[in-house]
């Protein structure tokens, strides 16, 4: 059997930064995470509760998270964007 080492995963959290001229635009957001490492993106909703707005979530090595961190503040003209990790809302079951 072989062991499989699995990427943590990251999201982009939809902050009060995308309240006002600059959307939650995810089809942008995926883009630029793609460009600059990320793998396996995907739509997700915040904490999994189907009342909370889909998020974009991805694959990366931690040494792709600053870039990809300054590359999103770069486009939205902000220093306020940040990736998260998505183990500090997954519950236990």
């Amino acid at each position: 059997m072989k062991y499989r080492n699995k990427s943590p995963r990251f999201y982009i959290p939809n902050s009060s930064i995308f309240d006002g001229a600059t959307p939650y635009v995810t089809e942008k957001i995926q883009k630029i995470v793609k460009d600059n490492g990320g793998k396996n993106i995907r739509l997700r909703n915040t904490y999994d509760l189907s009342n909370l707005p889909k998020v974009v979530t991805f694959s990366a090595g931690t040494a792709y998270l600053d870039g990809i961190e300054a590359a999103l503040n770069k486009e939205f003209n902000t220093e306020w964007i940040r990736v998260d990790n998505i183990a500090n809302w997954e519950t236990k079951k």
